[in-house]
């Protein structure tokens, strides 16, 4: 089955989960949840989203105290922040062999001084 594009900048997919990483105090394992949900009800159940995870903790893009990107070790006490150069590379990481210009283009407007951002350039140019 392919993925369905969606009509805005993201597919229907990717603009959900945005939608549910902002909702604060909802773990990743909900979330992912609630974006499957969403997606199949919005394609009449003919994209059904599914996810393989190794977390071992609860995980929270968004806590209930903050809006910030944030995991919580099990210990509310002990909030650590995400590392953004980190998610940076992931996101590199994931179009550094794509053929389409766009992927490019979206982390240039993302990252426009980004420690990739030159390589997008080049990228851009060839």
């Amino acid at each position: 089955m392919v993925a369905r594009d969606g009509t805005g900048q993201n597919g229907l997919y990717t603009s959900e989960l945005l939608k549910q990483m902002r909702v604060p105090g909802q773990s990743a394992t909900d979330m992912f949840m609630h974006v499957r949900a969403e997606v199949m009800n919005r394609t009449d159940k003919k994209q059904v989203p599914w996810e393989a995870s190794s977390l071992v903790g609860a995980f929270y893009f968004a806590t209930r105290s903050t809006n910030s990107l944030a995991t919580l070790t099990g210990d509310p006490t002990k909030e650590m922040k995400i590392d953004v150069s980190a998610v940076e590379m992931s996101y590199w990481d994931s179009i550094k062999s794509s053929t389409d210009l766009e992927d490019f283009n979206a982390y240039i407007k993302k990252y426009p001084a980004g420690q990739y951002a030159d390589l997008a350039k080049t990228a851009c140019v060839v």
